[in-house]
C-alpha cells in the first residue's frame, strides 16, 4: 500500500516475468522468488481511487491470510509479548509477569495491534530495568485506565454508554473504543 504509482509496474514485472533489471544492467536477470507482503491499507480501495495497480493487486492477493487484531486474539496476547520481549533480547517467563499487568493489557484496544503493544513495553522498560511485566510500571506508562481515544473507561462512562445502547454490548464497546471482551472483563471486574 505504501509503494508509489511509478514503482508499481517494477513490482508487477518481477512477479508476472520472474525478472529485475539491476541499475546499469543492458539486459533483465532471471530471478526465483517468493515475495511476501504485508499492508494495513484497504487496496481495493486504493485501486478504486487510482493509487495502486489493479493487475498489481491480483498478483499480489494469490494467497492471502488475514489476521484479526490483537484485540480479538486474547489468547495470543502472552505468545506476543514473549515473542516482543524476545526481539529485544529478553526472556519473559509467565511467572514474571502479574496477571494485573496482562488484565489492564485486556482493556487497551491497540487500534495498531502489535506496533502499539510493543510501544508500551518498550516505554515499560526504560522505567523498570527487571524483566517481566508488572502492573506499577505499566500503570506509570498507560495511566489511569483509558480507551484508545485517551476518554476515560470509568463505571459511570460504560453504564451510560450501555443506557444509550439500550444494553447491547457489541455496540457499546464499538463506541467505547474497546473490543466487547474488554468490554465484560471491565463489568467483570467492576460490576
Amino acid at each position: 500500500g505504501e509503494l508509489p504509482l511509478e514503482l508499481q509496474p517494477k513490482l508487477l514485472r518481477l512477479l508476472e516475468n520472474r525478472e529485475v533489471q539491476p541499475v546499469g544492467a543492458e539486459r533483465p536477470h532471471k530471478v526465483d522468488v517468493l515475495l511476501i507482503a504485508a499492508t494495513n491499507r484497504d487496496l481495493a480501495a486504493m485501486v478504486e481511487a487510482g493509487t495502486f495497480r489493479r493487475d498489481l493487486l491480483a498478483r499480489l492477493t494469490a494467497a492471502v491470510v488475514e489476521l484479526p487484531p490483537l484485540r480479538d486474539r486474547i489468547e495470543d496476547l502472552f505468545a506476543v509479548l514473549s515473542t516482543l520481549a524476545s526481539a529485544r533480547g529478553e526472556t519473559l517467563a509467565p511467572e514474571s509477569v502479574e496477571i494485573e499487568a496482562v488484565e489492564r493489557l485486556l482493556l487497551e484496544g491497540y487500534p495498531a495491534n502489535v506496533r502499539d503493544l510493543a510501544s508500551v513495553l518498550a516505554r515499560v522498560r526504560v522505567i523498570d530495568a527487571e524483566p517481566g511485566l508488572r502492573m506499577w510500571s505499566l500503570q506509570e506508562v498507560l495511566g489511569r485506565t483509558s480507551t484508545p481515544s485517551g476518554r476515560a473507561l470509568t463505571k459511570e462512562r460504560v453504564e451510560q454508554v450501555l443506557a444509550e445502547t439500550a444494553g447491547n454490548e457489541s455496540e457499546a464497546a464499538r463506541r467505547l473504543g474497546v473490543s466487547r471482551g474488554a468490554l465484560r472483563r471491565f463489568l467483570a471486574q467492576r460490576g
